[in-house]
């Protein structure tokens, strides 16, 4: 529990405590707070304090739009997907489609299977290469939500006395678990997957095409040759 911030000596939740001093009304220019980075940057509209950590994150319209990718719409849907803890293709589809199986009228069989899980690989290979970026930009997260929560009574002066939330550290254990999270999710449908689809196609033998097996088989040695994926969040 938190001080109440309107006075009085009681006390109120997380969420009620956050609220009134992170998204409240009042906001402050880049000038105005007269700290890197918040100084070099100049949002369209003065931010609360909740408005400057989502600022940054990276957009067109900051110091971190180079970091910024562009992934084809099923990769980028499987990121998504993941992150949110979620699995990056339906488990339902999957469990038939490399069986050989039609899930539905786009997803036909094994090449459907091959497909998804070349575009799933493909999100692993650009998790390894922007590991480092993605902690940089975790870190520049952190280093805002302590910027504010260390220096809340002087960005906001009131009545009230404002009680550090020690939000970068519950910042930093949210952002290792969620990465470890995800890429376990990621490792198992990989590995799971392609091993179903190996059984299924070395069980077909003559029935499957020699184009099908010749894919199955650099795909099969694609995943197990991977580069690993280490969590950078120590």
């Amino acid at each position: 529990m938190y001080p109440d911030p309107a006075g009085g000596g009681g006390q109120v939740p997380f969420c009620q405590y956050f609220a009134a001093w992170w998204t409240t009304t009042q906001t402050f220019s880049g000038t105005k707070l007269n700290a890197a980075p918040y100084n070099q940057i100049k949002p369209k509209k003065p931010l609360n304090p909740a408005g400057w950590v989502g600022y940054m994150f990276p957009s067109h319209n900051n110091l971190w739009r180079s970091e910024l990718i562009l992934l084809d719409k099923p990769v980028n849907n499987a990121k998504s997907k993941l992150w949110q803890k979620m699995e990056p293709s339906s488990l339902r589809d999957m469990n038939l489609i490399c069986k050989g199986q039609y899930a539905s009228e786009k997803r036909k069989g094994l090449n459907s299977c091959i497909k998804i899980l070349r575009q799933v690989l493909g999100l692993w290979t650009y998790n390894v290469a922007k590991s480092a970026v993605l902690k940089t930009q975790a870190d520049r997260i952190g280093d805002a939500l302590d910027f504010f929560d260390t220096n809340m009574p002087t960005i906001q002066p009131s009545g009230a006395k404002y009680q550090k939330m020690g939000l970068k550290a519950e910042w930093d254990q949210f952002i290792k678990i969620r990465t470890d999270a995800v890429i376990q999710k990621h490792t198992k449908f990989l590995d799971d997957y392609s091993d179903m689809l190996s059984k299924h196609v070395n069980s077909l033998k003559s029935n499957a095409s020699p184009k099908q097996i010749q894919r199955e088989q650099k795909l099969s040695i694609a995943i197990a040759l991977r580069p690993t994926w280490t969590n950078p969040f120590p």
